[in-house]
């Protein structure tokens, strides 16, 4: 029997309850402990059943939600960065090691809040990981979900890439870290998972507070305009944006996986946010850039 709209949403909320409880859970764990990567794990299948196409549409789709929930956006300028980009984790180090952690500079007490925010479609479909590298495409959320969903089981995609396998099997750290003028171990084979771990912050942040947007009609504090960097291939949509001054010039900082570079223009809108009114930016790409890919992805 089909669920009704009213319970396709009340299941939507268990499953945020539910990435809540892991999310503590996890936060009380050490890096790299196989505890840690376990409850990623079980984020990841409760990611994919909530915002991914697999089969179907995901849950946010049925519950008629995806026009419904923004998603917080930073780091505007990560698609002119030449190193590696790790979005949503940061190196950490103890003093004998460094791996990553999650960096996600979020408020889930709501007490800060964005400046610049996703429609659903541009979030899932955001690249978060680009290595730019041989081997190692540019991920978006909706990759590294599937991809760590699949290996512990949930389910088999074809088309996603072994990228977990490489990062495990290799040490794809981009540099190297001295402390005391003493090597510092690296150990990288966390990364998508510590980045599950942040998805989940910010799919609990969207839920939680669901700030309203409006155009503020002709009024603009200054002249802006959204550059979306393409790098859809191998039927996944793959995106990078930035919210700039037209002068910014246009270019491409990944050599291996080339792009398509397009302009549009942003208006500044009006937030409201826990009953008070900020100005914002939205970032909707959905309907100005053409679906890439042989099947049917994120809407």
């Amino acid at each position: 029997m089909k669920k009704s709209e009213l319970e396709l949403r009340r299941v939507f909320k268990r499953k945020i309850t539910m990435l809540e409880k892991l999310l503590e859970l996890t936060s009380q764990e050490e890096l790299l402990s196989e505890q840690r990567r376990e409850y990623a794990a079980l984020m990841a299948v409760e990611l994919r059943s909530l915002f991914c196409h697999s089969g179907g549409d995901p849950l946010i789709k049925n519950a008629l939600m995806d026009k419904e929930l923004l998603f917080p956006f930073y780091d505007h300028m990560t698609p002119l960065n030449e190193l590696s980009d790790f979005i949503l984790v940061a190196i950490h180090s103890n003093g004998q090691y460094c791996t990553f952690d999650s960096s996600l500079t979020i408020a889930l007490d709501g007490t800060q809040v964005p400046s610049t925010w996703l429609s659903y479609y541009s979030w899932i479909n955001h690249i978060v990981v680009d290595l730019k590298a041989a081997q190692y495409p540019p991920l978006t959320r909706e990759n590294i979900i599937k991809i760590v969903a699949d290996k512990n089981g949930a389910h088999v995609d074809p088309d996603i890439h072994p990228f977990l396998e490489l990062i495990e099997t290799s040490n794809i750290m981009p540099f190297n870290i001295s402390i005391d003028n003493k090597p510092c171990k690296a150990d990288c084979c966390n990364l998508l998972n510590e980045t599950i771990y942040s998805i989940a912050k910010e799919a609990v942040f969207a839920y939680k507070y669901k700030p309203l947007v409006w155009s503020k009609g002709k009024e603009k504090e200054e002249h802006r305009m959204l550059r979306v960097f393409d790098y859809s291939f191998d039927s996944y949509n793959r995106y990078k944006y930035m919210v700039c001054n037209p002068i910014i010039n246009q270019y491409s900082t990944n050599r291996i996986y080339g792009c398509k570079i397009s302009d549009f223009p942003i208006d500044l809108s009006e937030l409201l946010f826990k009953n008070r009114i900020f100005p914002a930016y939205v970032i909707k790409v959905e309907g100005i850039i053409p679906q890439q890919g042989k099947k049917e992805r994120s809407k």
